[in-house]
């Protein structure tokens, strides 16, 4: 639901380059979710990768690919979601962060990088060596690096302690704990971890 959602409110300047059988088990593997956004009369652009706990950052698009979709989708008179319903190979995988910072992410030539992990179990964030390989890349890289705390849930559960540890480590820290005081309640929460952003 928050994935068809957000991808409807962004149309049409964000491609997706998507993956999703909605009729299958969930497969951290195959499944891909990376957004790019370009508003160009705003000058704005923002990418979305979303890594599925340990599982490596994968994708289809390098950067040439993103501007063609960018093109195509403009032209397009149908905005739907451009869930590419084909499971195909990736073009690009990376499991450690400092490599997906240096050798995907770079190029794009982004001033920020705002990362957090969701509430996905077992991921490496909760390891401080891979914080400060983290920051060390986006150092050499010139990128400021932003940690945004996770999300508090609907229901009340806690996906982890590690917040406080990343944002001691990395430069700045987005503090969204304040969501913990809005009614966790269909009105405000997409899902039972997805807030509403409207």
């Amino acid at each position: 639901e928050f994935f068809q959602y957000t991808n409807a409110i962004l149309q049409p300047e964000e491609a997706c380059d998507c993956y999703r059988n909605w009729e299958g088990a969930f497969n951290a593997d195959l499944h891909v979710e990376n957004r790019y956004y370009v508003d160009v009369d705003r000058n704005v652009s923002i990418a979305f990768f979303n890594r599925f706990g340990q599982h490596p950052f994968h994708g289809h698009w390098n950067r040439d690919d993103v501007r063609l979709q960018h093109r195509r989708q403009r032209d397009a008179k149908d905005h739907g979601l451009p869930l590419d319903l084909q499971s195909r190979p990736f073009t690009w995988k990376y499991l450690a962060w400092p490599n997906f910072i240096v050798q995907y992410v770079r190029p794009f030539r982004p001033d920020f990088v705002v990362f957090n992990q969701g509430h996905w179990s077992g991921h490496d964030l909760r390891k401080s060596n891979v914080v400060r390989n983290i920051r060390d890349a986006l150092n050499r890289t010139g990128i400021t690096g932003i940690y945004r705390t996770t999300t508090p849930r609907r229901d009340g559960k806690i996906s982890g302690n590690h917040d406080g540890r990343v944002c001691s480590i990395i430069q700045h820290c987005w503090n969204v704990s304040w969501i913990d005081q809005i009614p966790k309640d269909g009105d405000h929460f997409i899902d039972p971890i997805h807030f509403h952003a409207d």
